[in-house]
């Protein structure tokens, strides 16, 4: 069995949008099953669910309750990506990456994370404008 990694993206700005939507669609290129959840920013998914059939996009509340609901469907996808998702309780999403399924790839993006969760991450980029 693969080992699923944990990639983190970080940045101030909204740069770090194109970079989960090419992951989401490289996913989807190449057969995989793909999760991707996003905390008030994207403002119309339907498009890319059109486009992406075998992904499940979903717009999601900060609420500890949306995460658990996710963590308790994770094994049918091979990846999630938690847009935004920064501003849940770092103790929480300690949780979930700890309890992920071993071949999940998971893709986490925003503003800043505790010092807790990037020494989960396999994969650390901050993204910026130039």
């Amino acid at each position: 069995m693969k080992k699923g990694y944990v990639h983190i993206y970080v940045g101030e700005n909204s740069d770090k949008l194109p970079t989960s939507l090419g992951m989401a669609l490289r996913a989807c290129g190449a057969g995989l099953k793909l999760g991707y959840f996003s905390f008030g920013h994207i403002a119309n998914m339907s498009d890319l669910a059109v486009r992406m059939p075998q992904a499940h996009f979903r717009m999601l509340e900060e609420d500890p309750a949306d995460l658990a609901a996710i963590a308790q469907n994770a094994s049918q996808f091979d990846m999630i990506i938690l847009n935004g998702c920064c501003a849940i309780d770092g103790d929480i999403l300690a949780d979930f990456i700890k309890n992920k399924p071993s071949h999940i790839e998971f893709v986490l993006q925003g503003k800043g994370f505790s010092q807790n969760i990037l020494d989960m991450a396999d994969l650390i980029s901050e993204v910026a404008n130039l």
